[in-house]
């Protein structure tokens, strides 16, 4: 069998609890910022921000003196592999940001219909240089472009039917067929 809590000691003036089982520890104080705390976080992404910016310039430079010592045969396949990956990442892209601005255009006004405006849209304009749509633009872009619908959810269609008259008298179901079948 095992011991529930490890043997420590109570703490002064708390009394054990009746049942014999240990007292929940206590939470822990909450964490505190300071304004030092503050800096030194922002020093340290600073850093890491000249950092990245030094990678990349290295990278840049590199790539630069690789692509000096290739030979044309090399150099040529791989401007066209980068050319087929930026033709990729255009038809990709320029698919993302349609589905990104339908959706932010379905939940400004779901009763909108999208596909007249992206008639008039230039999606390229949206897609970055990765590829990627900018979700800032589009919504900015819907925001100008799309009312905004109504206030509550839809009202639901009714189904009541439309007033009720009074049935014929005198006229029967085996009439009714009989007169629809010619025979009356």
């Amino acid at each position: 069998m095992t011991d529930p809590a490890p043997n420590t000691p109570p703490a002064e003036g708390a009394t054990p609890p009746a049942d014999g089982s240990t007292p929940p520890a206590p939470d822990p104080p909450a964490p505190t910022v300071t304004v030092e705390d503050v800096a030194r976080l922002q020093a340290a992404l600073d850093k890491e921000r000249n950092l990245h910016k030094t990678v990349k310039q290295q990278l840049a430079e590199f790539q630069k003196t690789q692509r000096s010592s290739m030979d044309e045969t090399e150099r040529n396949l791989l401007e066209a592999r980068e050319s087929a990956a930026a033709e990729v990442r255009k038809e990709y892209g320029s698919r993302l940001a349609q589905t990104e601005f339908r959706a932010a255009a379905a939940s400004r006004n779901p009763e909108f219909d999208v596909a007249k405006a992206l008639k008039y849209v230039d999606l390229a304009g949206f897609i970055g240089d990765d590829g990627e749509p900018d979700a800032k633009a589009i919504a900015a872009a819907v925001a100008d472009l799309i009312p905004e619908g109504s206030a509550g959810p839809p009202v639901p269609p009714s189904f009541d039917g439309g007033p009720r008259g009074t049935p014929q008298t005198g006229v029967s179901m085996s009439q009714l067929i009989r007169q629809a079948a010619g025979r009356a």
